[in-house]
């Protein structure tokens, strides 16, 4: 069987991110950390490991007239047991993944979807994360309300279900015995709540094990554990924590019984006064207490829990996803590198999003984990082609920032000789920070580079690390160096 939450999310980025790539460093990389992905309805031609985020860039486009809508996307989590669906199973990946968008299709026929498998949850089981747009293709309004209701998925899970002709447990079945039903028609009270184990009698006695059963089949020790089996064998052990007893006769018959501190079968006294244990055979009390009813239950349980440390593990994500961004803005501001305040010069040829000055173009009222690995202006072009894209402006665009930068240099203050080329930064007032004079270019264009970017191209660039004494040669070699390997990775990188 498979069990579903829901959520709403007011970011689709972060959920994008998180669902396909897992870390927004991911993102950046290109890192695909889904074992299957699809989208419908945009970006299905794309072929590269950024179509995700260019699903985002065109959805994004779509929602950006609606600024009524609070939310931009619906998220579900879609998990089976881990007998059901073997995450090791190239087969039973694809399986997921088009139950996934077959759900998705069903629920919100409109809308552009991304479904993302994830096989590596603590839990082993194969889960689904499915991000539906909260837009109507075909309408323009938004999408469809049943993907957003929990009932409607769950029900139409059931049914996509019993389609794939997997397992599909029914309702709990209980089935009175005859005097619970002669009790319930003659007005008495049936319902063990509230009561004590020794304050059950004839009429209640069979509510209260059928409680204490469920309360086992809930235990973390069952529903965490590695496989239905072992659940199995963990609600056998564990259920006298619970006040039942849980023994299997003949291969399949299941007899339950509620015991005492000592381990001993509870009695009750009869309307006679007589003395019954209070033990029956599980299938007297409903299809669901049978044995097979029993193990699709922990399997269902097991299914759920998965899906709740799929729905946290999302959840915490995004605010650390939301949290990396917020820093990142920051330093790129500050250029904080060594504890002083630097002003962030962006790189040249580099757009927001791609390795340049960390900025990205975001609305008012967007979220901020929404800008996350945002193209701004570059849009998704700017990701093709190969990972590493520092410089992704090309040569040219360097060259023209170089002569732009030596003509300001050479405006602002001639060179009289004395400074070697380099002049003191005028916004920050500080010796270091530094602008590219004519004598700069090293076998290519110069650049403009703040210290807060120095760890953008690898830890062998170096930053600017003299201070207001340091000696005015060293500053300069210390600049020449950076420069020098800033070009030398642009040679490097293939032009996109």
């Amino acid at each position: 069987m498979s069990v579903t939450t829901v959520d709403r999310s007011q970011d689709v980025r972060g959920a994008v991110v998180y669902a396909v790539y897992g870390t927004a460093s991911g993102a950046r990389d290109g890192v695909i950390r889904a074992a299957g992905l699809s989208m419908v309805g945009v970006g299905e031609a794309r072929d590269d490991p950024w179509a995700a985020l260019a699903w985002v860039d065109e959805g994004q486009e779509m929602l950006r007239p609606h600024t009524q809508r609070s939310n931009q996307a619906v998220t579900i989590v879609q998990s089976w047991a881990v007998d059901e669906l073997d995450a090791q199973d190239p087969a039973d990946i694809e399986r997921a993944q088009a139950m996934g968008r077959e759900l998705a299709t069903r629920l919100a026929p409109g809308s552009p979807v991304v479904v993302a498998t994830h096989t590596d949850s603590k839990s082993g089981c194969v889960h689904n994360h499915i991000i539906v747009l909260n837009h109507d293709l075909a309408t323009g309004k938004a999408t469809s309300k049943q993907a957003g209701n929990w009932h409607a998925v769950a029900f139409e899970n059931d049914r996509l279900m019993r389609d794939w002709h997997m397992r599909v447990l029914s309702q709990s079945e209980v089935s009175l015995s005859q005097a619970e039903r002669t009790a319930a028609r003659e007005g008495r009270n049936i319902d063990s709540s509230g009561l004590a184990l020794h304050e059950i009698g004839p009429d209640t006695w069979r509510h209260y094990l059928r409680a204490r059963v469920d309360e086992v089949l809930a235990d973390p020790r069952v529903t965490g554990a590695s496989d239905p089996e072992a659940g199995w064998t963990a609600a056998q052990q564990i259920a006298a924590d619970h006040g039942v007893s849980i023994r299997v006769e003949g291969g399949s018959a299941v007899t339950l019984a509620l015991v005492d501190d000592d381990g001993e079968v509870a009695t009750y006294a009869t309307s006679r006064g007589r003395t019954r244990k209070a033990a029956t055979a599980g299938s007297k009390l409903g299809e669901t207490y049978t044995m097979t009813g029993l193990g699709d239950r922990i399997a269902e349980a097991q299914a759920a829990h998965a899906a709740r440390i799929a729905r946290q593990a999302r959840r915490d994500a995004l605010a650390r996803i939301t949290s990396d961004r917020d820093t990142e803005e920051k330093d790129d501001v500050t250029g904080n590198t060594h504890g002083d305040s630097h002003r962030a010069v962006p790189q040249p040829g580099v757009g927001p999003g791609d390795g340049g000055s960390g900025k990205t173009d975001r609305r008012p009222g967007q979220p901020e984990a929404e800008a996350l690995v945002s193209d701004g202006g570059g849009g998704a072009a700017g990701r093709e082609g190969h990972r590493g894209r520092g410089l992704g402006g090309g040569t040219d665009a360097l060259v023209r920032a170089a002569a732009a930068a030596r003509r300001a240099a050479a405006a602002a203050q001639p060179d009289d000789g004395g400074d070697g080329g380099v002049r003191h930064g005028a916004e920050s007032g500080r010796g270091d920070d530094l602008v590219a004079g004519d004598d700069d270019l090293i076998d290519g264009p110069g650049v403009t580079v703040g210290a807060g970017h120095a760890g953008r191209f690898g830890a062998d660039v170096q930053s600017d690390t003299g201070g207001r004494g340091a000696p005015r040669e060293t500053l300069r070699r210390q600049h020449q160096e950076r420069l020098s390997r800033i070009v030398q990775a642009n040679i490097d990188e293939p032009e996109i």
